[in-house]
């Protein structure tokens, strides 16, 4: 008997859960398992996940990132009412607001199977108190009824269980896995990406890839390459992305002088040529549950320097496979930078190191995959790790 599953994602725009749903989409199995999303109208990756072959795409004109009362509660009653008429057996749910909607839905829809894969909580530090602690109430009232919560790190299992969202042991950690074989990089593919973005050989180059929004810090970002161009002439900054902050980025380009040296790519697909044409890769994230890029940039044999948020700690050992700094702490991002951009050897160890460490079975889309089938045929409920990962 095929099982049919309904992802039920935000908003299909370039993002850590995004590209994860999507290498599920592609992924499991079609001849166990009918597929369905249910997202928002428009994206940037929609056309990607309507072109996903076997995948029934719905396309909701109520779901959306922003709150609204009126909209959230029709984009609610439509979900009910698709996965009634569909007969859905089991319900995944991505990212926060879907999270709720979702596995809210689920449960008045009656559907056998409930699963959350939590890509960093809805709550976090930098939230007003009283805001962060209805998001706590709103994540442990959804937990009594959601069958199986996936977290992609240690850090967020122990940041639920210490919230009393779930007690320890009632979490499974399944990576966000990618295809490391798309991330291969060498001399051929640093100088095409270069040649595409008007970059020359000789210039050093610092790169992120982030959704231009308050979570991300942006501006921190720009105030690194300020520093930078204080030490270094021949060095240009990347920053791969839009959104939100994409005005007050643009202001304080001209108000620095930088328009020159930092190029806005925009949104683009293509992040492994991107991440090809960086010497240093840089995220500089106010909180975040595990940023698939960082481990795509790790994979590309790129050195990282990244705040030290969330689950990152699976990842990076600082010194040896990366570099952590506090979120905010200008002076010791500008000082690991620095560090790398000026002694080759040290950034060809830190690259060989992250390489093997991020090349590890756990981090690769097929455990990833194979973890996740298994929570839909019900091989496991509750475990630390998933098995044989």
């Amino acid at each position: 008997m095929i099982t049919r599953v309904l992802f039920v994602l935000t908003k299909p725009e370039l993002g850590g859960a995004q590209a994860h749903v999507l290498a599920l989409l592609e992924g499991v199995d079609k001849g166990r398992y009918t597929l369905d999303l249910f997202t928002a109208r428009n994206g940037v990756l929609i056309q990607r996940f309507c072109n996903i072959p076997g995948v029934r795409v719905h396309r909701s004109v109520f779901l959306d990132r922003s709150l609204s009362p009126v909209k959230d509660v029709l984009a609610l009653l439509e979900l009910v009412y698709y996965m009634k008429i569909n007969s859905i057996d089991v319900v995944h749910t991505h990212s926060s607001k879907a999270g709720v909607l979702g596995r809210v839905a689920a449960w008045l829809a009656g559907v056998k199977l409930i699963v959350h894969t939590v890509h960093g909580w809805s709550f976090h530090d930098h939230q007003p108190k009283l805001f962060f602690s209805l998001c706590v109430l709103l994540e442990r009232w959804c937990a009594r009824f959601t069958h199986v919560l996936i977290v992609v790190s240690t850090r967020e299992q122990e940041q639920g269980w210490l919230l009393g969202i779930r007690p320890l042991g009632h979490y499974i950690v399944i990576r966000c896995g990618i295809r490391h074989e798309d991330y291969q990089n060498d001399d051929a593919r640093r100088q095409k990406a270069r040649k595409k973005l008007a970059i020359a050989p000789e210039c050093l180059v610092i790169g992120t890839v982030a959704c231009f929004k308050p979570q991300k810090n942006p501006l921190a970002f720009l105030r690194l390459a300020v520093g930078i161009k204080k030490e270094i002439r021949k060095v240009k900054f990347l920053m791969v992305g839009d959104g939100s902050m994409r005005k007050k980025i643009s202001s304080f380009l001209c108000a620095h002088r930088l328009d020159s040296d930092v190029i806005l790519t925009g949104w683009h697909e293509d992040v492994p040529d991107m991440l090809a044409a960086m010497d240093v890769f840089v995220l500089t994230s106010l909180w975040e549950g595990l940023p698939v890029v960082v481990f795509e940039a790790m994979s590309a044999g790129i050195p990282v320097v990244v705040t030290d948020t969330g689950g990152i700690r699976d990842l990076i050992i600082p010194g040896k496979t990366g570099y952590l700094v506090d979120p905010d702490n200008d002076h010791k991002m500008l000082e690991k930078v620095l560090l790398l951009l000026k002694h080759d050897e040290l950034r060809r160890g830190l690259s060989a190191q992250a390489m093997s460490k991020v090349h590890e079975q756990e981090f690769s889309i097929k455990a990833t995959i194979r973890c996740v089938q298994q929570v839909y045929d019900g091989v496991f409920e509750r475990i630390g790790t998933c098995p044989d990962s």
